[in-house]
């Protein structure tokens, strides 16, 4: 028997993602049309490609925008007339349709309206099966209007499958995918999900340059300026917003506490800045229906390592904002919030963190070398940023009470990082660490050469060393004759508790285990069934002198045991992998003999057991 630990040997083991787009808490699993060895020919509903560069070259690139990233087509894709069914093996149902907009690099889902029973699950796939999406479930109905969206899957066709448990269920089913969202920015993680050839492996560093859409001069959100600051870095996600009717761009934001917040409510209170929803006119649950926030996209290294990875959140109830209207000139953007309320309460995997908030002006100075003011940020809609400084000023010195903005200054010398567009909406916390701002707008100050260059050796990248956050303290005294505009105090401060300062808090810090959610009891059968639904094994059968892939798409990392066992019983390969998610793995079979062959997969809890026959 031959054991292999599947990131020490390139030979034995390659994958294929290491990138995991775990996209709005979906379950996991592998589509059923997977598991069918022939479908009739899937239709495909064919989409016009935006106009990306006539429509960019009409726009300002402005810190105070979002960071335009794509442009919508409109796909008018309905169930069932829109797609085939076809009946499995096990006589459930696959319902199948594709769209393709040719040239498109990524295509994000956009749903006017998506109604799923219990019983059927939603897939998204690209052409060549390697990215997969879901799955979605009844657990992702929105009650509110039925909008739903889904980031960005890799290529020009995106297959989008419903797998149907009984077929009283079809008059259930709801599903309008009217728009689809065509990326031409922020889509390089989708990138080694294109070929066969972009087999690479976890821990490597970023060969494909997935990373580095900001300037060079900006420093990662994991270099050691960052380090006493790590319940910040996690309190920062990146925000999808709508483009108006047009398209969709990015900010930044930061997930904030509340007094009265327990860590069995765990209220998602997210903020950032008004101006990143461009058009002024949101104030409704609905409008913020297929908003999407990115959790944890950022390098796990200061500089190399792992491609980053990140998760994602669909939908928000809007809370307050202050007012702003399309295109608002920036010496008229003081007041600049946006409060809104996530729909889910945020799983234990994304590691996140609700930051604590200073309601004072009393901000402190640093009293040691780690101590600073500090932001993170996605500039340019890049990975997490960090930009700092030792001290704060508001506009001519100004007492702060009399100001709306603090002034993050960094130096001219580049080592305190900076901001660009796709930034703002980002936080600003003291040295403490408590959140007392947001990004608004942005400049320049003093003599900074050399960083117009991007990480991929583009010119034209963006870095401000002066950013202007908007109090968070006129937030909270904020009033406008509209009543949709109001201070946030009733929200994060809903009893008028007499308070200086807001604590942080993790709302699962005292739980077990490593990193899950803890789910309800459930029967070893059913945790074994969903197991093994999330694993496919081909091609099957193969040769001796091959190899087969394992495709995984769990809900959750996971650890894996893996023994190839002959028809004597004897383990003839034993291969472990850590923090497997959605990914596809090659295992050489050694001129193993010929013959059925069982392929025991384990993570210590649960156990799938597959048959692979070598020719």
């Amino acid at each position: 028997m031959s054991k292999v630990n599947l990131f020490n040997s390139f030979l034995i083991l390659a994958f294929l993602l290491p990138f995991a787009a775990k996209a709005q808490i979906s379950q996991g699993g592998i589509p059923e049309s997977y598991h069918q060895k022939s479908l009739n020919e899937v239709t495909k509903h064919v989409a016009s490609l935006p106009d990306w560069e006539s429509f960019i070259k009409e726009e300002s690139e402005e810190f105070n925008k979002p960071y335009l990233i794509g442009l919508f087509t409109e796909t008018n894709i309905n169930f069932p007339e829109s797609g085939k069914f076809y009946t499995t093996e096990k006589n459930e149902l696959i319902w199948k349709t594709a769209i393709h907009v040719k040239g498109a690099p990524a295509l994000g889902m956009y749903f006017e309206n998506l109604y799923l029973p219990k019983g059927v699950k939603l897939f998204v796939h690209n052409e060549n099966k390697k990215h997969v999406l879901g799955a979605y479930t009844h657990e992702n109905n929105n009650e509110i209007d039925s909008k739903f969206a889904i980031e960005a899957i890799q290529g020009e066709t995106a297959y989008i499958e419903l797998n149907i448990t009984n077929s009283e269920l079809i008059d259930e089913i709801q599903l309008n995918l009217d728009k689809a969202l065509v990326y031409f920015r922020a889509y390089e993680n989708t990138l080694n999900y294109a070929s066969e050839e972009d087999m690479v492996l976890i821990g490597n560093p970023d060969p494909y340059q997935l990373e580095g859409s900001s300037s060079t001069c900006m420093i990662n959100a994991n270099c050691s300026p960052g380090t006493h600051y790590e319940n910040q870095k996690r309190a920062t996600v990146q925000l999808l917003f709508s483009y108006g009717q047009q398209g969709a761009g990015l900010c930044s934001g930061t997930i904030i506490n509340s007094v009265g917040n327990t860590k069995e409510t765990c209220r998602p209170l997210l903020m950032t800045a008004s101006h990143c929803e461009n058009s002024g006119t949101w104030t409704t649950n609905t409008q913020f229906s297929q908003l999407i926030v990115r959790f944890n996209f950022e390098k796990t290294n200061c500089n190399g390592g792992p491609a980053a990875t990140q998760r994602t959140i669909t939908g928000a109830n809007y809370l307050t904002r202050s007012y702003y209207y399309q295109n608002m000139p920036t010496n008229q953007l003081n007041e600049d919030f946006l409060l809104v309320e996530l729909r889910n309460k945020i799983p234990e995997v994304y590691n996140a963190y609700h930051a604590g908030v200073r309601l004072n002006y009393n901000l402190p100075s640093p009293s040691n070398s780690n101590e600073k003011f500090i932001g993170f940020h996605h500039p340019a809609g890049d990975i997490k940023k960090i930009i700092f400084a030792n001290n704060l000023v508001t506009w001519g010195n100004q007492n702060p009470q009399n100001s709306v903005h603090w002034i993050l200054n960094s130096n001219t010398n580049k080592t305190e990082g900076g901001a660009a567009q796709g930034s703002s909406g980002s936080g600003l916390f003291d040295p403490k660490g408590y959140y007392i701002g947001t990004a608004s707008t942005a400049g320049s100050y003093g003599n900074i050469q050399g960083c117009n260059v991007d990480g991929k050796g583009h010119g034209g990248a963006q870095f401000f060393n002066l950013v202007n956050y908007s109090q968070v303290q006129k937030a909270m005294t904020y009033t406008h004759s509209n009543s949709s505009y109001i201070s946030i105090k009733s929200f994060i401060n809903p009893n008028n508790s007499n308070v200086n300062t807001i604590e942080g808090m993790d709302c699962y810090a005292d739980t077990d285990g490593g990193g899950d959610e803890i789910d309800p009891p459930v029967a070893i059968e059913e945790l074994n069934e969903n197991f093994a639904n999330s694993i496919k094994l081909y091609p099957n059968p193969t040769s001796v002198n091959g190899y087969f892939n394992i495709k995984t798409n769990f809900r959750f990392k996971q650890d894996l045991q893996i023994k190839i066992i002959n028809v004597e019983g004897k383990v003839v390969k034993l291969l472990e992998a850590s923090d497997v998610e959605d990914q596809t793995f090659r295992v050489d079979l050694d001129n193993l003999k010929p013959g059925m062959h069982l392929i025991q997969i384990t993570n210590g809890i649960q156990k799938s057991t597959h048959k692979l026959m070598i020719n």
